[in-house]
């Protein structure tokens, strides 16, 4: 089964902006994934703190 494609008005694919990784608001190379990584960091350091 295909999965449907997603159309978000502030993450854009281009192929030549970071090799056609997602990044957020047209023209810049914030990736998606970094962002994603960075929250995940910051969750479980958050975690062990605790």
């Amino acid at each position: 089964m295909a999965q449907a494609k997603t159309v978000h008005p502030y993450i854009t694919q281009d192929e030549r902006i970071s090799r056609g990784s997602p990044v957020l608001i047209r023209g810049t190379r914030v990736r998606v994934l970094a962002i994603v990584l960075q929250y995940e960091y910051l969750r479980r350091s958050s975690c062990r703190e605790s």
